[in-house]
């Protein structure tokens, strides 16, 4: 499971990482997870939209494809409810938000792997 963070705020690198970050990390799993389910929701509603939330959700999941994973798309759902959702993760890849950290703090206790760029607010290039 990816946490993909929120992008809209105008505040990128705070919330979300580069593709890098995700190259980076593919190594680090079992090579037999080749199944990916990106989160990503939001706090709000917004009449515009959400243009680079949805363009960046494409270029991770499109990442995730061409190296042969199978990805599901968990989009627009309440906050808590990804919470629940990802806590079970058996590999949790965290962004850089505040609901990823409480994730990542919960998979790790139930036995999870976390796959993380440091202390919350650390940018991962």
């Amino acid at each position: 499971v990816l946490d993909l963070g929120a992008v809209e705020d105008g505040d990128l690198n705070r919330y979300v990482y580069p593709l890098s970050f995700y190259a980076r990390k593919l190594p680090l799993l079992p090579g037999a997870v080749r199944h990916a389910v990106l989160c990503a929701g939001a706090q709000f509603r917004s009449p515009k939209g959400y243009p680079l939330s949805s363009a960046y959700i494409d270029s991770v999941k499109d990442f995730f494809r061409a190296r042969g994973f199978s990805v599901d798309l968990r989009l627009g759902r309440k906050p808590d409810d990804d919470v629940a959702y990802a806590s079970h993760a058996r590999y949790f890849i965290q962004s850089g938000g505040g609901f990823s950290q409480v994730i990542a703090g919960i998979v790790e206790e139930m036995g999870g792997q976390v796959f993380s760029c440091g202390p919350l607010g650390t940018h991962c290039k």
